[in-house]
C-alpha cells in the first residue's frame, strides 16, 4: 500500500526545528516545566486545613527521564515517508498520551501507564488524510490532540483491540488566514494557541474574548471540539456562540460547512462537529467571530451571609434582562480559601466591560440593589481601583492546576466536576451533592474532606455549579468513587453530567444515561457514514456497535 507525502517539502524540518526549541511543557503535572507558583500562601493555607505540615513532602516529581527508559517501542511499523512528521521519542510519546485529570497524574506517579506508539504532527490536511488511510488498512486508532488539557480522558491512550494508536497533534494547523474587520470575524487554523491567537488580534485591536482556565495551553481547535465555555459568565462565552463555520477532514472526506451570521435552513451543520470530540473527523480550521478590545471595566465584590442568599440574588440577576461579565458566586469555604473573605461569607463577584460604553455604573448599580435585596453587603466602592479582590481571585484561579499537582505532592488529593441545572432544582440537587460526598469521604478515608461550591455561569434559567473535592490521601480508586457518586447523583437529579470539561472517555457513559437512545443511535449511525472503520478516538461519547455497522 502506498502512501502520498511530500517528504522533501521543507516545512517538515522546519515545523520541527520549531517544536524543539519552544518552551517546555510540563509532562507530568500542568502547564510549564519551569513555572513557580506566584501565590504559596494559597498552598499553605489548604496543606493547614488537613493537617499536613507545609514541608511535608510525600511524593517527589517523577522521573520522567527514568520513566521513558520503560516506554515500549511502538507495536507496529510505520511508512517511511511519514517519517517527516511522525515520531516514537519516549517523552513525546509519554506526553501525548494522556491528559491533566487527577486520575492522569495519579497512574503517571505510579506507572508509565497505556503509551501511545507513536506521535504525528501533520503539516497539511493530506498528512492527515494518508494517516486515515493508514489506520484504516492497519486497524490502528487515531487520537486527535490539541492542547492536551483534557480531564475527563478525552484524548488518552486506551487498552483496546486495536493494533496501536497515532496520536496526532494539531499544532502545525496554527495560522490566522484572513481577518474580516468590517464582520469582525477571523477564519483560524486549528491548532493555534490562546495566547498566540490573542497576541495577532489585539495587534489590530480585537479579541475572542475567550478566556477558560486552560487558555494559555489549549488550542481553537480543542476548544470547538469539546464545545468549550470561557472565563465570562454570561453573553457569548460559550465557543458555540462564536464559530461561524467549520472545516473537517473526515475518513469520509473534507466537509467545510457554509459561513453565514445565521441561517434557517435546516439544522446546522457546524453543530455537529462542535461537541464531537474529534470521533467524526479533524478540525483544521474554523470561522470564528471576534470583538473589539475592551476599554472600560467596573467590578464589585458582593459578600452574603450564606450561600443560598447568594444563590437568590444571582437568580434575579440574572432574569434581570442585564448581563454582567462576570457574576461568579463562590461559597464560604472556597471564599476563604482564596483570598477573597476572611469572615466566612459568600462572594459574588461581578464585573462589566465594554468596548465603546464608559459609563457601566448604569449597569452595576441596578444588580447591586439586588444584592441588597438579598442581604447583600460590599466594603468599598466599584470605583475605588485600590481594592483588587477579583484580580486576586482571577490570580488564584488560573494558578489553581498548578496549586492542585503541588498538594498532591504533599498527599493532599483535590479535584473539581461541573454541571447545569435549573433555578428550581440547584437547591436539592447542591444538597445530595454536598451531604453524600462529604459522608462518602468520611467513609473512605476516616477522615472530613472539603466539597466546595461556586457558580463559573448563570443563564435565566438556571446557574452552572462547579464543585471541588479534596481529601487527604493520595487514592485513585477514592477519587473514582467519589466521581461516580456524585455523576449518578447529577443524572439522577437534573444535572448535565458536563456544562464545559466535555465527555470524554470519563463521562461517556453517563453521557448515554441522560440522553435519549434514539439519539445515541443516530450518534452511532454518523459515525459510521464518516469513520466506517471506527478508527478516530474510539469509546469518546459513544461505544462501538458492531451490530449498526454497515
Amino acid at each position: 500500500m502506498s502512501y502520498s507525502i511530500e517528504t522533501d517539502d521543507p516545512i517538515y524540518q522546519i515545523k520541527r526545528n520549531h517544536q524543539q526549541q519552544a518552551r517546555k511543557r510540563s509532562i507530568w503535572g500542568w502547564g510549564w516545566k519551569d513555572y513557580t507558583i506566584q501565590n504559596a500562601d494559597q498552598v499553605t493555607n489548604i496543606l493547614q486545613a488537613f493537617g499536613v505540615n507545609d514541608h511535608e513532602t510525600v511524593r517527589s516529581r517523577p522521573d520522567v527521564l527514568e520513566i521513558a527508559s520503560l516506554v515500549p517501542a511502538p507495536q507496529f511499523d510505520i511508512p517511511a515517508c511519514f517519517e517527516v512528521f511522525v515520531s516514537d521519542d519516549a517523552l513525546l510519546r509519554m506526553q501525548k498520551s494522556c491528559g491533566k485529570s487527577y486520575s492522569d497524574l495519579v497512574k503517571g506517579l505510579n506507572s508509565i501507564g497505556t503509551i501511545t506508539d507513536y506521535v504525528a504532527f501533520p503539516c497539511y490536511e493530506n498528512d492527515i488524510m494518508q494517516l486515515i488511510k493508514f489506520a484504516q488498512n492497519n486497524n490502528i486508532m487515531l487520537i486527535p490532540f490539541g492542547g492536551g488539557t483534557s480531564v475527563v480522558g478525552g484524548v488518552n491512550m486506551i487498552e483496546s483491540t486495536y493494533r496501536g494508536a497515532i496520536t496526532v497533534v494539531m499544532d502545525n494547523f496554527d495560522k490566522v488566514f484572513e481577518v474580516d474587520e468590517t464582520s469582525l470575524c477571523i477564519n483560524v487554523g486549528a491548532g493555534i494557541f490562546g495566547p498566540e491567537l490573542n497576541r495577532i488580534l489585539l495587534k489590530k485591536g480585537l479579541t475572542l474574548r475567550y478566556f477558560p482556565q486552560s487558555f494559555e495551553f489549549s488550542t481553537v481547535g480543542g476548544w470547538i471540539a469539546t464545545r468549550g465555555g470561557g472565563h465570562y459568565a454570561t453573553g457569548k462565552t460559550h465557543i458555540d456562540d462564536m464559530v461561524q463555520s467549520v472545516r473537517v477532514v473526515t475518513p469520509a472526506g473534507i466537509i467545510d460547512t457554509s459561513r453565514y451570521p445565521a441561517s434557517g435552513a435546516g439544522p446546522d451543520s457546524k453543530r455537529l462537529f462542535i461537541g464531537s470530540e474529534g470521533i467524526f473527523g479533524f478540525i483544521t480550521s474554523a470561522w470564528i467571530q471576534v470583538q473589539r478590545i475592551v476599554k472600560y471595566k467596573v467590578s464589585q465584590t458582593v459578600n452574603f451571609n450564606s450561600f443560598m442568599e447568594g444563590v437568590k440574588a444571582v437568580q434575579d440577576i440574572s432574569q434581570s434582562g442585564i448581563y454582567p461579565t462576570n457574576c461568579r458566586l463562590i461559597d464560604p469555604l472556597e471564599s476563604m480559601a482564596m483570598g477573597l473573605s476572611t469572615s466566612g461569607s459568600a462572594c459574588l463577584i461581578l464585573g462589566f466591560e465594554s468596548a465603546t460604553i464608559g459609563n457601566l455604573s448604569v449597569f452595576m448599580n441596578p444588580l447591586l440593589e439586588i444584592c441588597k435585596t438579598h442581604g447583600g453587603s460590599w466594603s468599598y466602592s466599584y470605583n475605588n481601583k485600590d481594592n483588587k479582590p477579583e484580580s486576586d481571585w482571577k490570580g488564584n484561579f488560573l494558578e489553581a492546576p498548578y496549586y492542585r499537582d503541588e498538594l498532591m505532592l504533599r498527599g493532599v488529593s483535590v479535584e473539581t466536576f461541573e454541571t447545569c441545572t435549573t433555578w428550581s432544582n440547584f437547591p436539592n440537587l447542591y444538597n445530595k451533592i454536598t451531604q453524600e460526598l462529604n459522608e462518602a469521604i468520611i467513609q473512605l478515608t476516616g477522615s472530613p474532606g472539603i466539597v466546595t461550591c461556586r457558580f463559573t455561569h448563570v443563564y435565566p434559567d438556571g446557574p452552572a455549579p462547579y464543585f471541588t473535592v479534596g481529601f487527604k490521601g493520595l487514592n485513585d480508586d477514592h477519587w473514582n468513587t467519589l466521581k461516580k457518586i456524585a455523576s449518578d447523583i447529577l443524572v439522577a437529579n437534573g444535572g448535565t453530567i458536563t456544562h464545559h470539561h466535555a465527555v470524554g472517555r470519563d463521562h461517556a457513559s453517563h453521557f448515554r444515561q441522560q440522553s435519549d437512545a434514539m439519539y445515541i443511535d443516530l450518534l452511532e449511525h454518523i459515525k459510521n457514514k464518516l469513520d466506517p472503520y471506527w478508527v478516530l478516538n474510539p469509546e469518546v461519547l459513544i461505544k462501538q456497535n458492531l451490530q449498526a455497522k454497515y
